[in-house]
């Protein structure tokens, strides 16, 4: 792929998100689960990196549970905090607030 522009671009009526987006080359992972196009690149980086997970507006409460159980259970991550996205009932965006 030459052009990654779609993953770098966000419309502006998300822009109140302030995301970070970040690209590696795959050849980079430091580890690769399964093979072919269905394959999982894994990276490692820092720690502090990771301030919040947020669970989807649809995400299963078990879902969540794992996830909270695997942070809890990893150190450096005790500062993590873990927020649910909600769908503005009256305006065209996700709310994300502590859960």
């Amino acid at each position: 792929m030459d052009d990654f522009s779609a993953f770098l671009t966000k419309g502006i009526d998300w822009s109140y998100e302030t995301e970070w987006r970040m690209l590696m080359p795959l050849a980079s992972a430091s580890m690769t689960k399964g093979d072919g196009p269905g394959a999982t690149h894994l990276f490692v980086f820092p720690k502090p990196m990771v301030r919040r997970v947020i669970f989807g507006c649809r995400m299963a409460e078990s879902k969540k549970q794992e996830i909270r159980q695997i942070i809890a259970e990893t150190d450096g991550y005790e500062h993590v905090l873990c927020v649910q996205a909600r769908i503005d009932e009256r305006h065209y965006r996700i709310l994300i607030g502590e859960e």
